[in-house]
């Protein structure tokens, strides 16, 4: 209570130190990461791996060892008959590639044609790979 003519309490005197950097969003440098697609050729390449040379004996016994089901290892293992140029092409897709450039399911789609086609398809399809493979054309013929 305030009367007249004393002194204030103390009682209700606070100092208050908010730090508001803690609560604001930071623009933290993004991390770059190699897009999924990349990620889920290498795995196929591992699984295949592991078939040839034994360390696991069936498709159900790798999806099982890696919790995945038998459809989704077959999935990864069929990218593995796209043309090499292909797979070249996906390998080569730097890290911070968007997810959404070159994704499975449109590798997929190209598994199940023939090789010529897939190329073909490929250049249509896949952005970037056409310069990616007149570059590696250049590069043969350079030489």
């Amino acid at each position: 209570m305030w009367l007249p003519g004393l002194a204030g309490s103390k009682n209700f005197e606070s100092e208050f130190i908010l730090d508001l950097d803690a609560y604001r969003k930071r623009k933290r440098p993004r991390e770059l990461k190699l897009p999924p697609v990349v990620c889920h050729l290498k795995l196929a390449e591992s699984f295949q791996s592991s078939l040839e040379a034994g360390e696991v004996p069936t498709r159900a016994a790798l999806a099982r060892q890696h919790g995945l089901t038998r459809a989704r290892v077959t999935q990864l293992l069929d990218l593995l008959k796209l043309d090499p140029t292909i797979l070249e092409y996906v390998h080569s897709l730097p890290a911070g590639t968007p997810e959404g450039l070159v994704t499975e399911k449109n590798l997929r789609g190209l598994v199940r044609l023939a090789p010529q086609l897939q190329i073909r398809e490929a250049e249509r399809r896949l952005v970037g790979f056409a310069a990616h493979r007149a570059e590696r054309h250049a590069n043969r013929v350079g030489r």
